[in-house]
């Protein structure tokens, strides 16, 4: 799809710039609207950041990095040099305005974003998931217990099957149920603070491992098992 979408953006272009019937068209005066309302949303998107419990920093990181203040001035920037080319007359220059600030939003916001994304969001999980392929034992099984959405990319980076368990009390009957079986000695679990406390499990139950972030690694001996 990319590179039909790429020619089709690319003919496009070369029929704006051999146009010279340039006129004030809405989607002009919708391309300045949308520039200021990109500007506002960037500026305040780390106020907006900080309530997803797996990034729970991601605001303060794009504060602290100054992101914020790229994203509006890019915008504004797009938004006044567009105002001055229709006051001027130059229209047939007005879409490569917006592609500029466009490719410097990308380039300048977005993939700042997207690191710091990774450092919070996915570092955590791939050293949480080194940590559990050096300590697994044999057969263990591996469980991801959090109240916010599962992380499958753990399965990935640990190359071993996972149970996600997206609810607090999930976890206290599916500790029984591998009781019941009787056939391993412990399970691992990666899980978080808040999520063992709403769950009423007792530090006494397990054994902390690990403590990436939010994540914590710990096993839960199954003590009915032989």
């Amino acid at each position: 799809m990319v590179p039909a979408a790429t020619i089709l953006v690319a003919l496009w272009w070369q029929d704006q710039q051999n146009s010279r019937s340039w006129t004030f068209k809405p989607s002009v005066y919708l391309s300045l609207a949308l520039c200021i309302t990109l500007a506002a949303c960037a500026f305040y998107s780390p106020n907006w950041l900080d309530n997803d419990p797996s990034m729970p920093n991601l605001g303060i990181e794009i504060r602290q990095a100054g992101l914020h203040w790229v994203g509006l001035f890019i915008w504004l920037g797009g938004a006044i040099a567009g105002t001055g080319l229709i006051l001027l007359g130059k229209l047939h220059r007005f879409w490569a305005v917006n592609l500029v600030t466009y490719g410097a939003f990308i380039w300048f916001f977005i993939t700042p974003v997207f690191g710091l994304v990774d450092s919070v969001r996915q570092v955590p999980l791939r050293q949480i998931a080194e940590t559990v392929i050096s300590v697994r034992e044999i057969n263990e099984p591996i469980a991801m217990a959090t109240n916010s959405f599962e992380k499958p990319s753990l399965v990935f980076y640990t190359q071993k099957p996972i149970v996600f368990l997206n609810r607090a009390r999930q976890i206290p009957p599916y500790l029984e149920q591998l009781k019941l079986q009787k056939v391993h000695r412990s399970m691992l679990m990666i899980t978080t603070s808040s999520t063992l406390q709403e769950a009423k499990i007792s530090p006494q139950a397990y054994q902390s491992i690990k403590q990436i972030g939010i994540y914590q690694l710990i096993r839960f001996p199954l003590s009915d098992t032989k």
